[in-house]
């Protein structure tokens, strides 16, 4: 195989895992999630300049309405 033949095979490889991956992201965001989960997830979005460990969400005038 030539180098072009080989960069080809790697490029379709690199292309299905990232169909593979786009997939299971999009199953998992279809479907719904509960009260628990949806907390957990904006505390992962949580500002990094808050303290690590504390679980605390930084509070905005958009972040009421996921809280509550």
């Amino acid at each position: 195989m030539r180098n072009a033949e080989i960069e080809i095979l790697i490029e379709e490889y690199n292309e299905r895992e990232r169909a593979k991956r786009d997939n299971m992201l999009r199953a998992r965001l279809s479907r719904p999630c509960s009260r628990e989960e949806l907390l957990a997830r904006l505390g992962g979005l949580a500002s990094p300049c808050t303290d690590a460990g504390t679980g605390q969400i930084l509070l905005t005038k958009s972040s009421s309405p996921y809280i509550m």
